[in-house]
């Protein structure tokens, strides 16, 4: 499968279909997965601790920045929106982690995907803000899941991840975001038609002015982007693609 680079951060590209698929190979084989956006490579960019946890997963592309930036540089790509990403994920999955967000909102996202998928996932729960570590890592060796959903947010959930993936490497750890407050109900998706044009992102920010904190970090990813094309035409850049076969996905794989 088609591999792209991005700040120094490996990035899968290809069809929808193609990417669920590796997605899909992730979950048999456990590890880390992340669905990049612009945002987090705004982060990749700017602290090399961070990169390098990006480095260490698989990622996906998430967002219509990516999927432009890519394509600036010749490289096609569909994106996989981490919310849908999650919920087919969590459809195949036997066993299930929430970890994050406020008191109660793990249970209920859960409750909503259970309603949608038969023979749904057994599940536990752990909120963002009062659980320790200690306590998650715990859990992971007494349930033994297959699949972990981390909704902490950027960048701190991606730092968890790979911290509860050194103390149980036996699941799959997700980043999820927001995920779990839309899925409890507590939060709306865009519409469809503005999923469609790629404008989810300036949806959310329109409901959640809080988000306008994150923008001069999507100008320093739209700045470095315009960048790297413009270094690349100048022949100062090496390609950044190059096939890759997805049985081994990331570093962190670890065989059944």
């Amino acid at each position: 499968m088609k591999k792209g680079w991005f700040f120094g951060v490996p990035i899968l590209l290809g069809k929808r279909a193609e990417l669920q698929r590796a997605a899909e190979t992730c979950l048999s084989h456990h590890g880390i997965l992340h669905t990049v956006n612009p945002l987090m490579l705004s982060y990749a960019l700017t602290n090399v601790s961070f990169r390098r946890v990006l480095r260490d997963g698989v990622n996906m592309p998430d967002g219509v920045g990516i999927k432009l930036s890519f394509l600036l540089k010749g490289e096609k790509t569909d994106v996989y929106p981490g919310i849908d990403l999650c919920e087919t994920l969590f459809a195949k999955a036997k066993s299930v982690v929430f970890y994050g967000a406020e008191k109660g909102v793990a249970q209920r996202a859960f409750e909503t995907l259970a309603k949608k998928h038969q023979n749904a996932p057994t599940a536990c729960f752990f909120d963002g803000f009062e659980t320790k570590r200690e306590e998650v890592e715990a859990a992971l060796h007494r349930q033994k899941p297959d699949l972990v959903f981390v909704a902490l947010g950027t960048p701190r959930q991606e730092r968890e991840m790979q911290k509860l993936y050194d103390a149980y490497p036996l699941a799959l750890y997700v980043g999820v975001g927001g995920a779990f407050d839309v899925w409890a109900g507590d939060r709306q998706r865009a519409p469809r038609a503005v999923r469609t044009c790629g404008l989810e992102w300036l949806y959310r920010m329109g409901k959640e002015p809080k988000r306008l904190k994150n923008l001069p970090r999507l100008l320093l990813f739209s700045a470095a982007s315009v960048l790297g094309v413009f270094r690349r035409f100048r022949g100062r850049g090496k390609s950044e693609t190059f096939t890759v076969s997805i049985d081994t996905p990331n570093k962190n794989i670890v065989k059944n």
